[in-house]
């Protein structure tokens, strides 16, 4: 997955983004701000961005040289963006001269401290800088375990040795396609993580608002006939076939099924991903083989049960299939509900059930 995308502020005023769209554009992050002063044309790329139908994330130029400074920044930037929603992170963006010698250990803090104000309030966040900062002014390394990053590298070829989410290949000088966009010089970017899944799924830049992802209403049909042995039965990336007899699978699937009938066929089982649609005509899953059908199901937990986790993977949705990264230490389930085998979990007691407070997703086995 990569996707191509923009960033602008008030340099650049009128911009042609119908053009844009039609050259591929299809995010753009603006800046919301700088120091502790709004961006004059924030909220005009705000609306029209959301007009051509682009995703959007924000960012703000920071001169913090202290932690307590880099906190006021990241409260001018909630000011800024209150009431709106981004499918990309807001970002820090660090990459002001006044920076440079402060040295790692201080500037990590500054960074940190940024990223506290805005992750408390419910944003998914993320640092932009070059490559030649987060090597040698940033602990990159140590950071990037924690924030997104947003990396500038002005040429063919990607940035190596960082986990990226948007790199940004070019602006005045572009080696990959033209500096322009519609006549006007643009910062170009590509997008190589699915934010708008991350961010929407885990109730984050203003999406905690709204109600939680639920499993689809089941039909209302009546069974075609009973079957004795359909038991709800636990998968994890179990390999799932068309037909009883097909060669190679059509994909993998997690989470809780149920047995469509009591026939086993070359092997296979046929199931459904409802109770309700165990022996209903037309609502076969697939089939899966019956050496891999015995597992039981994993008890449904409630919320706010605090669950002790070990290197435990972490996931950005309920269907995402690479882990984010590890969590180590006691969690809380946000609100107790399982979706395709997973709950999500959230740092706090006291943010169970919070909109905008949770932390990912962890498979209900690893608990």
């Amino acid at each position: 997955m990569k996707r191509f995308g923009i960033d602008i502020s008030t340099w650049q005023p009128n911009y042609p983004y119908a053009a844009a769209t039609k050259e591929g554009v299809e995010f753009a992050i603006i800046r919301a701000g700088y120091a502790e002063k709004k961006d004059d044309q924030f909220e005009n790329h705000y609306k029209a961005a959301k007009e051509q139908g682009w995703d959007v994330g924000a960012y703000w130029y920071s001169y913090a040289t202290t932690e307590a400074e880099a906190k006021k920044e990241a409260q001018a930037f909630l000011k800024a963006i209150a009431d709106k929603k981004f499918e990309l992170p807001v970002y820090m963006d660090v990459e002001d001269p006044s920076m440079k010698g402060l040295g790692k250990t201080k500037l990590n803090a500054i960074i940190t401290a940024f990223a506290e104000v805005m992750e408390n309030a419910g944003y998914y966040f993320g640092v932009y800088t070059n490559v030649d900062w987060y090597r040698n002014c940033i602990s990159g390394s140590e950071l990037n375990k924690k924030y997104d990053w947003w990396v500038a590298q002005w040429a063919s070829t990607e940035p190596t040795g960082i986990d990226y989410g948007v790199w940004q290949f070019g602006g005045s000088t572009n080696f990959i396609r033209s500096a322009k966009i519609g006549g006007v010089t643009t910062d170009q970017n590509y997008c190589v993580k699915d934010y708008p899944a991350i961010i929407k799924n885990g109730g984050f830049n203003g999406y905690g608002k709204s109600e939680p992802e639920e499993p689809a209403k089941e039909p209302e049909e009546k069974p075609a006939k009973p079957a004795e042995t359909t038991g709800a039965i636990k998968l994890t990336n179990e390999p799932l076939y068309a037909s009883s007899t097909a060669k190679t699978a059509a994909n993998k699937v997690t989470g809780t099924y149920y047995y469509w009938d009591n026939e086993t066929v070359n092997g296979r089982r046929r199931i459904t991903n409802a109770k309700s649609r165990v022996g209903v005509e037309g609502q076969v899953t697939g089939w899966i083989a019956v050496s891999n059908a015995s597992k039981p199901a994993t008890p449904t937990l409630s919320k706010g049960t605090a669950v002790k986790l070990t290197d435990c993977p972490l996931y950005a949705s309920s269907t995402a299939g690479k882990s984010a990264g590890k969590v180590t230490g006691t969690y809380y389930l946000w609100d107790g509900k399982l979706m395709n085998g997973r709950y999500r979990i959230t740092n706090a007691k006291n943010r169970v059930g919070v909109a905008g407070q949770v932390t990912g997703w962890i498979n209900a086995e690893d608990i």
